[in-house]
């Protein structure tokens, strides 16, 4: 890829963005034959998965959540799964995306870019097989369903059947899949439609390293344990519709709206490795049982503008977006699981059950109903001036979030919270040479802590590095320092098997990040990525026996 649209709604060269960005496009993803989101990003400096049966990930250290698709938060908050078929471009936008994205941590944000219809009939169809009983069968066709004059309706219909096993015991995978999308266009209008379906049933794998809680450090890094059972499960069910319509007014003023109305459910039974017995022999089970909806309905409305000045060409993008999020989450715990102290290293001795239903009571902390309200507004502004040697960037986002959240079982009244903040955004890239930038930036963020409403977590970041954009060799050397406070986090009581929330101080995170690509012939590209991260625990009023240990 040589452009990005994520990062200023603007598709700009990404040697000349200021700060850091990678585009992954459909055509790697199927080069590489990956199989999920994390293995389609493998190559992206300072990623990491970070959960074990969700596409949750974190950004230089720092929790980025579930990746957002066409600009829209993921309804299912990562807990569906992005299907590979679908995607026509990953971007991962390094460093606070406040202006453009509102709500989000220093560390960065993942967006998805669906496929979507083609004015040319195509149709492929893929089969695989492979290890641990891996089988798969996708299905995608486009093309026109009517011309007339200028205009065109169009489709697309990606499906995909999957179902494989894992190299850990008891883990399985079953999906059914499909997106379907109808487009009218014409040479200044279109207006397109995407609905999307997934059904997951899920062996979930609880993955275990064991963990000193009292210093927030891993005793044995090379080894981790799988205690799920045959008969936990996880069904995750997504049914989302999209909406977008463009318009040029002019080839130098163009408007997008889109919408998304969105639905999640999940229904799991497993049980949970709470921590560890000092001596690291056993892993404290406790079951828990899931049944959850989540609702999201959204917009978002861009107007973007581009002129030539006497003094370099100007672009503005001015817009808003909004999503309202209902939650339903009902949680029930069981401590009285047989083989509770779980013995890690007796393969023997494990006893699978995830207990009776009876002995599964409701949790206090996890029968929730939320509700939350996020708005953004935002102006971006850049210009390439002094002979298109020097590219200006500011922006400034103001965010307003409303927040209720009502326990069945111990609050007698909502919790309401609300807060409003505006954040900055500034950069620079110079051209030093024909397809070399220098750039930097110094950007901030802010995200709601869902337990705390009143008080959000905070970022800051700044940025410098080189860019090469060249023929056959592109790539980029950044050099990164991040922090964030006012963090919630969650503590899990073994005893009562009941999660409290606190605010936990604050966290740095600061590296350098290399990408290479390199292309010595058309048929052959060489890839490589290095990431050094130092991060750190900071100050944390709760557990100041974590301070100056690293973040995973």
């Amino acid at each position: 890829a040589t452009n990005s649209a994520t990062g200023t709604r603007i598709a700009v060269p990404l040697v000349e963005l200021p700060f850091t960005a990678t585009v992954i496009t459909s055509a790697f993803i199927d080069d590489r034959g990956a199989l999920s989101l994390t293995e389609a990003t493998r190559y992206v400096p300072s990623i990491r998965r970070n959960a074990n049966n969700n596409e949750a990930f974190t950004l230089r250290g720092f929790n980025a959540g579930a990746p957002r698709r066409n600009y829209f938060s993921n309804v299912g908050t990562g807990r569906s799964r992005t299907d590979n078929a679908e995607i026509d471009r990953i971007e991962v936008i390094k460093g606070p995306t406040s202006v453009l994205f509102g709500f989000g941590n220093p560390g960065g944000v993942i967006n998805i870019l669906t496929k979507k219809p083609l004015s040319k009939t195509a149709l492929s169809v893929s089969a695989e097989y492979g290890s641990f009983d891996h089988r798969r069968v996708s299905v995608d066709a486009t093309g026109p369903l009517l011309k007339r004059g200028d205009s065109v309706v169009a489709y697309r219909v990606i499906a995909a059947r999957q179902r494989s096993n894992g190299y850990r015991d008891f883990e399985r995978y079953d999906q059914s899949f499909v997106n379907a999308q109808l487009q009218w266009a014409n040479r200044r209008t279109s207006a397109r439609v995407e609905f999307r379906f997934q059904d997951l049933d899920e062996g979930e794998t609880f993955i275990l390293q064991p963990f000193d809680e009292p210093t927030g450090t891993i005793a044995r890094p090379e080894r981790s344990f799988n205690v799920a059972g045959p008969d936990a499960f996880a069904r995750y069910k997504e049914i989302t519709t999209y909406f977008e319509f463009t318009h040029n007014f002019t080839p130098s003023l163009s408007l997008r709206a889109a919408a998304v109305n969105g639905d999640h459910y999940f229904d799991a039974l497993r049980r949970v490795g709470a921590s560890m017995t000092p001596d690291f022999q056993n892993v404290i089970l406790t079951g828990n049982r899931h049944d959850d909806k989540r609702q999201l309905q959204g917009w978002q409305v861009d107007l973007t503008g581009q002129w030539t000045l006497p003094f370099g060409d100007a672009r503005l993008v001015v817009g808003a977006n909004e999503q309202d999020f209902v939650t339903g989450t009902r949680t029930w715990a069981n401590t009285l699981l047989p083989q509770r102290l779980f013995p890690i290293y007796d393969r023997a001795a494990r006893n699978y059950s995830t207990g009776s239903p009876s002995d599964y009571t409701p949790q206090t902390g996890g029968t929730n109903n939320d509700t939350a309200n996020d708005r953004v507004y935002y102006a971006i502004a850049s210009l390439k001036t002094l002979q298109e040697r020097l590219m200006l960037f500011a922006g400034v986002g103001r965010m307003e979030s409303e927040t209720s959240q009502w326990s069945y079982l111990s609050a007698p009244a909502p919790t309401l919270g609300e807060f409003v903040t505006t954040k900055p955004q500034l950069g620079f890239s110079v051209r030093l040479k024909d397809g070399v930038h220098a750039f930097a930036n110094f950007t901030q963020s802010a995200s709601p802590n869902a337990r705390f409403p009143d008080t959000p977590e905070t970022g800051d970041s700044i940025e410098i590095g080189l860019k090469a954009g060249r023929e056959r060799l592109s790539g980029s050397l950044t050099y990164f320092d991040a922090t964030r406070e006012n963090i919630q986090v969650g503590i899990f009581n073994n005893i009562t098997s009941v999660t409290t929330f606190e605010l936990s101080g604050e966290e740095r995170a600061r590296g350098v990040e290399a990408e290479i690509q390199f292309n010595p012939s058309r048929n052959l590209q060489l890839l490589g990525s290095y990431a050094f991260l130092d991060t750190e625990v900071v100050s944390d009023r709760q557990r100041p026996a974590r301070v100056g240990t690293e973040l995973a």
